[in-house]
């Protein structure tokens, strides 16, 4: 039988939480960090020690540094937010 904790949510739903091993988790941990990596590109360090997000950068800005990334680094994809504003105001990327 499963051990779990049961918390006590607002809406009244019940989460159950697995105990697991210290060995387990760390184990987990690293292959999903392991797995995760080998499908990234890797970073390419040139371009972004050359293209810096500027100070308070205003949407424009936002989305000129994305899309050059993208093009040129794609080491991690266009935020959520960002990715909606560019569709609501038709931006193509």
């Amino acid at each position: 039988m499963k051990e779990c904790y049961k918390f006590n949510r607002p809406d009244g739903c019940h989460g159950g939480v697995k105990l697991i091993s210290f060995n387990s988790l760390v184990t987990t941990a690293k292959f999903g960090y392991d797995l995760l990596n080998s499908l990234r590109m890797k970073i390419n360090k040139e371009w972004h020690l050359k293209n810096k997000m500027p100070e308070k950068a205003t949407f424009e800005n936002r989305v000129k540094w994305h899309v050059a990334h993208q093009q040129h680094c794609n080491c991690r994809a266009i935020p959520e937010k960002l990715l909606e504003e560019m569709k609501k105001r038709k931006i193509k990327f």
